[in-house]
């Protein structure tokens, strides 16, 4: 919208995302306990709820520049990322190390490409830790109906790995969820489109340039 303060809202939204993803940050590993996994699959969910953190400050990131139309930098940001993650699985391949440091190599990937974005976004937006109440609160109005799709699209997908893990081995869960993996792919494509159009929409409907909207 013109006239926003973006700086302000935005340093909102992104310590409200935060403290959100946090909590899931905890709480997941400590759900995990109650599980009867073997403790290797329980260190390894500890480890990859650090790099759900940085993907999730890494997608808050991508909004800046969506509305600044300077996808370029999300894609170099991602390219850079995804080679020190390919570099450092490579490694402790050759180095025979467990599958933590498999999942230690997700963390350090996503931590370089979230820091990157970081970098990047300062010459659109300065960002800081911010708590408004009345921004954090209209942010939860308008985004709880997404957090609630969300949450039953990962049930709806991630049920039957779950239900799999407790009556079957992990390497059952391993080879059921590689083809998922696949299908998760695919679908992502559908969004990577439409992150691209959501900014031409968005300014054109505030706008009220309604030709322009149904053209895009």
């Amino acid at each position: 919208e013109h006239g926003v303060d973006v700086d302000r809202v935005f340093s909102n939204l992104f310590t409200l995302r935060i403290v959100s993803a946090l909590v899931f940050v905890v709480g997941t590993p400590l759900i995990v306990l109650l599980f009867p996994y073997p403790p290797d699959v329980k260190i390894g969910v500890a480890i990859v709820s650090m790099m759900n953190l940085f993907i999730t400050l890494s997608q808050v990131l991508m909004s800046v520049f969506q509305r600044a139309l300077a996808m370029a930098r999300t894609a170099i940001a991602e390219i850079v990322g995804k080679a020190g993650f390919l570099l450092l699985v490579l490694f402790f391949i050759s180095r025979d190390l467990s599958l933590s440091w498999i999942l230690i190599a997700t963390v350090v990937g996503s931590g370089v490409q979230c820091a990157l974005l970081l970098v990047f976004a300062r010459r659109h937006v300065r960002i800081h830790f911010a708590y408004d109440r009345a921004i954090w609160a209209e942010i939860l109005r308008e985004s709880w109906p997404v957090a609630l799709s969300v949450a039953l699209n990962l049930i709806y997908f991630k049920a039957d790995t779950i239900i799999l893990s407790l009556v079957k081995t992990q390497e059952a869960v391993g080879l059921y969820g590689a083809p998922y993996k696949i299908l998760e792919t695919i679908i992502g494509l559908s969004y990577l489109f439409l992150g691209l159009l959501l900014p031409l929409m968005t300014n054109a409907f505030v706008e009220n340039n309604m030709e322009r909207f149904k053209n895009i």
